[in-house]
């Protein structure tokens, strides 16, 4: 297993943009300012971690056990080439359980794994499933039938309601994601996987500002605020990792880069790219700039104007914007495949 912080770009909601990051490895600090790319961008072919397994021969399949709709997720998965879009209508009739008013992670993580022997029972070929939950949705403030928080912040409970309801339904996803990995731990396949929180709860009952000691979070200042955008991640793998090591510090655009790593999988120039970017700059988000040792060097503007971020940030535009221009060889195929591309094209 590796495991470390996991740098984000919002805070309390904005889960769209918190996927674009991982799944497509760029970073929200090359787009506008209060933008949602899933809704206002991405409408046509683009590249992701999704698109690049589909070209290499992978089954992909999301999963998110709510309405469709959010988001524009059906566009948008369809625009990064999952084969699949598994939705809160496919769980009827599977007996789903919910927590609150959630279908749960464990029903969520069941769907995965029914997802992966349906794959296996009708093709056999190497599947990627992109899993977003919802159990542990906010807001915290209502009482459900059937839902009595367990978790109660020990020098004081009772104070704290919403950060109680909120890790008592986390206490559920620990249970979950343990009853995932004993599966998986079981199967002949080679088998990854990476979960990673897409932002923090947003807390209205003064928890973080007693945390942090302070009377109002907006007092904080960039490096203290930059805590409150950052979550955890693991990668677990069923089989010995090489060299594993824990990566303290990292920030969600690089993170299916460093997935593919873990496998073995061939990376695209764009990922080659990243992973040189990620050795001087581990941490970029809308918030600031982390060296390896997660010390806030800077905000934003740190990096503006380098050579470094100017190359990153015209990739992203050509990535995001280029339409009919944009690069996919540079994008979509890993290194290996593309003189067979070439070839190919030189045929035709």
């Amino acid at each position: 297993t590796i495991k470390g912080d996991c740098y984000v770009s919002t805070f309390g909601g904005g889960t769209a943009n918190s996927e674009f990051e991982v799944l497509t490895g760029n970073t929200m600090l090359g787009m506008p300012t209060g933008r949602i790319p899933y809704q206002q961008y991405i409408s046509d072919e683009t590249g992701s971690i999704s698109r690049t397994l589909k070209n290499m021969g992978y089954n992909t399949y999301a999963i998110h056990p709510y309405i469709a709709s959010g988001w524009n997720r059906p566009a948008v998965y369809d625009a990064m080439a999952f084969d699949e879009f598994i939705s809160e209508e496919d769980f009827e009739g599977k007996s789903p359980v919910y927590i609150r008013s959630y279908i749960s992670d464990k029903s969520s993580f069941d769907m995965v794994i029914n997802t992966y022997e349906r794959n296996k029972a009708e093709n056999g070929s190497p599947v990627f499933i992109f899993n977003v939950t919802m159990q542990n949705h906010g807001g915290y403030t209502k009482t459900y039938d059937g839902f009595s928080p367990d978790v109660f912040y020990k020098d004081d409970p009772g104070t704290y309601i919403q950060a109680e309801q909120y890790f008592s339904v986390a206490r559920n996803t620990d249970s979950a994601v343990e009853d995932l990995i004993k599966y998986f731990s079981n199967v002949d396949e080679p088998t990854v996987i990476c979960f990673f929180g897409d932002h923090l709860p947003s807390f209205k009952d003064g928890f973080y500002e007693h945390i942090l000691g302070v009377k109002d979070v907006a007092q904080l200042g960039p490096e203290q605020m930059q805590k409150m955008y950052t979550t955890d991640f693991f990668i677990w793998a069923n089989y010995p990792i090489e060299n594993p090591t824990n990566i303290e510090n990292i920030s969600l655009n690089y993170l299916s880069t460093l997935v593919m790593q873990v496998a073995g999988i061939p990376l695209t120039n764009y990922q080659r790219y990243l992973t040189e970017m990620y050795e001087i700059y581990p941490v970029i988000t809308t918030l600031g700039i982390s060296d390896r040792n997660g010390k806030y060097v800077g905000g934003p503007e740190l990096i503006m104007g380098t050579d470094l971020w100017n190359y990153y940030s015209v990739l992203e535009y050509n990535e995001v914007f280029g339409d009919k221009d944009r690069v996919a060889d540079f994008f979509d195929f890993p290194v290996y495949m593309l003189d067979d591309r070439k070839h190919q094209s030189t045929e035709n």
